[in-house]
């Protein structure tokens, strides 16, 4: 099997990771302990469950990871739009991240029917 490194969800949405703590870098010093930490804890639990479920034995325990994985990717679609609501980020960047959010939704649903198989 692949190493988690490896495979391009993984990639988009480590990189999506990454955006999201520059994104939020730039949000109201109040907001620190609510959405910041919201957002950052929700796009690292993508990346960090595809590796996980990476590392299981079994294609179910794989398969529950990666659904932790697109719940918390959704997540971050949803924690963009309130961003994006709030006036912290503009309509560009929030389509922008929230299509990256799309694609990986569909590389995640890709990747378990693949497990299925």
């Amino acid at each position: 099997m692949a190493t988690y490194e490896s495979l391009d969800v993984w990639q988009m949405s480590h990189q999506q990771a990454l955006l999201i703590y520059e994104l939020t870098s730039k949000f109201p010093v109040d907001e620190r302990f609510e959405l910041i930490s919201q957002l950052r804890r929700a796009a690292i639990s993508t990346p960090v469950n595809i590796a996980e479920g990476n590392a299981r034995f079994t294609k179910g325990e794989h398969k529950q990871f990666l659904s932790f994985a697109k719940g918390s990717n959704e997540e971050v679609h949803y924690l963009l739009r309130l961003s994006r609501d709030l006036g912290y980020i503009l309509k560009d960047t929030y389509e922008e991240m929230t299509a990256n959010c799309d694609r990986i939704s569909k590389m995640l649903t890709k990747l378990t029917q693949a497990i299925r198989q």
